[in-house]
């Protein structure tokens, strides 16, 4: 039988001396496995889901408001109820509608940072942070030691009388995940936490907490809708859709080689262009002809599910991976994965151009330039596609 923490004292869950038996996954502080919930049996949230946040790492789960990206975060804390599956938290079974087991969520010894960041109005700084301790009866000499190293570590010993609604929104951030911190044993929970914050304090808390993350070694489930906060943060990404989980692995390999149209779509810009396969290699790539009349050698991924030589396909390529040069004077000359085309408009964007660009076609597409191009609008230009950054789809 598993053992539920119901019947562990909660110093031995924090502690890991309580009974133990193998988690979904030996080395993970939290599994879930096939978790699914639905609401009146007919709703469903989340289905299927499967995840493992292992030890020091920070696990995003990313993806489109309705995803189920927050329900599966209130599943794993205990705020929600799973209607089937098991959710392991230190080895011990905390949630399985089908052994009867259910440990809510003050048993669970977990961190949790809301939107709202749920400051109270009525509590001090200190007060805020020492709340979960207290409501764990602990001394209040360790209660001191514990809120005072905690306000250390997030910057805010010099704020620890003021009242919490007194500070700035990215003081009120901080006392919000240093009271997530004192309540977990090792795992913090983030709901879109930097959501009501302006871009420059987003991009300066995103490191703040990356930082913190990795000097306390502890592990965090983060939620958000924002594809660039999940890159920036992550050691690992969990893209959902309609409650389930389309591809889980390193920011670097869901971006490069996405699994599905919706992550693709979903993590970063795409140039798509339209066109028809022309030639299959015998071991690997593509050879497929545009609606330009170019041919471009595909060596990247193949999605196109061994269509037939003739099918119509979509190719897609990165921005940022497109060379963009001046045009050659003199006669034009066709260039496997080379597409000429001319700049509508750029836009500066600071660190680069983004550039439109219209095709022989007719279609509009949009690259990157560097901040120092000499390009101007209005010039003749030849996109370089390398073949290895070239990935095939199904046409949409």
């Amino acid at each position: 039988m598993p053992t539920a923490l119901s019947d562990t004292p909660a110093r031995d869950i924090a502690a890991g001396t309580g009974p133990r038996e193998r988690p979904a996954a030996a080395d993970a502080l939290l599994s879930l496995r096939g978790v699914r919930k639905s609401y009146g049996g007919v709703a469903v949230a989340v289905e299927g889901v499967d995840l493992d946040l292992a030890p020091g790492e920070i696990l995003t789960l990313l993806g489109p408001s309705g995803c189920g990206k927050t329900s599966t975060l209130r599943i794993a804390i205990g705020l929600e109820r799973a209607s089937d599956g098991e959710v392991w938290l230190g080895g011990q079974l905390v949630d399985a509608p089908a052994r009867r087991v259910f440990v809510p969520p003050e048993r669970r010894n977990m961190g949790m940072v809301f939107q709202s960041y749920a400051i109270w109005p009525h509590m001090s700084v200190f007060e805020n942070v020492a709340y979960p301790l207290q409501a764990r009866r602990r001394p209040a000499a360790e209660i001191k030691a514990d809120v005072d190293r905690l306000l250390d570590m997030t910057g805010l010993s010099s704020f620890a009388d003021r009242p919490g609604t007194r500070l700035s929104g990215g003081q009120q951030q901080r006392v919000a995940i240093a009271r997530g911190l004192a309540a977990g044993s090792g795992v913090l929970l983030m709901d879109e936490p930097f959501s009501n914050l302006d871009s420059h304090l987003r991009n300066h808390m995103r490191a703040e907490v990356k930082l913190l993350q990795r000097k306390l070694g502890i592990a965090v489930l983060f939620v958000t809708h924002d594809q660039s906060e999940a890159l920036a943060l992550s050691d690992r990404i969990a893209v959902m859709r309609a409650g389930r989980i389309e591809q889980i692995g390193p920011p670097t390999e869901l971006y490069n080689n996405p699994a599905s149209a919706n992550v693709r779509d979903f993590l970063g810009e795409n140039m798509r262009l339209s066109g028809r396969i022309r030639a299959r290699g015998r071991d690997a790539g593509l050879t497929v002809e545009l609606s330009e009349g170019n041919i471009c050698l595909v060596d990247g991924q193949d999605h196109t599910g061994g269509a037939p030589v003739g099918s119509p396909c979509l190719l897609s390529i990165r921005p940022e991976h497109v060379r963009v040069e001046p045009a050659p004077a003199g006669p034009h000359t066709v260039e496997p994965n080379v597409v000429a085309g001319r700049i509508l408009a750029m836009l500066f964007l600071g660190s680069a151009f983004e550039a439109s660009v219209r095709l022989a076609s007719g279609a509009v597409v949009t690259t990157m330039l560097g901040s120092d191009t000499e390009l101007k609008e209005g010039q003749a230009v030849r996109l370089v596609l390398p073949k290895l950054r070239l990935h095939a789809w199904p046409e949409d």
